[in-house]
């Protein structure tokens, strides 16, 4: 039975880093899904950032990802989808697009104590997020339950 690991977490609370710790790019029968990967990858080895090109790469990085998800699906393969996915409408929307056959796990990353420090350090230069737009984010953020259609809830999660 193929699985689907979907993280839930605003940005910065280590998702994607959990995601490169457990080798999900190297395991052949995986395929992880995020639209920051394919933004960042657009801008290796130019000077843009990441908040730069955000508004002229989200779509072709939200087509992409849609694209690997198709792919998946069809050969069975296991899925770490990596974006915020904060609400349950958000999640439903996405769960819909899984096989009923596949195992459904959310791995809920908290808020660390020093998020706004990390979010505003040196190591993510250039990856900005407006103050409202992360209070909004707080604002819609909904703790998955099982009803949503997940087999497993992982939370607390700590990298």
């Amino acid at each position: 039975m193929p699985e689907l690991i979907m993280l839930v977490g605003l940005p910065g609370t280590g998702k994607s880093t959990w995601v490169k710790n457990q080798g999900y790019f190297d395991k052949p029968d995986w395929m992880v899904l995020s639209t920051d990967n394919f933004i960042e990858s657009c801008i290796i080895g130019t000077n843009d950032t990441y908040s730069a090109v955000f508004p002229s790469l989200i779509r072709l990085a939200e087509k992409n990802l849609m694209e690997g998800l198709d792919y998946a699906c069809r050969a069975r393969m296991n899925i770490v989808w990596d974006q915020t996915n904060l609400s349950a409408a958000t999640r439903a929307k996405k769960l819909k697009q899984i096989p009923l056959y596949y195992k459904k796990t959310a791995r809920v990353f908290p808020v660390p104590p020093n998020h706004l420090e990390w979010l505003n350090s040196e190591e993510r230069k250039g990856k900005v997020i407006p103050d409202h737009v992360l209070a909004s984010m707080h604002a819609t953020f909904e703790q998955p339950t099982i009803y949503e259609g997940f087999d497993e809830i992982i939370t607390p999660f700590t990298v």
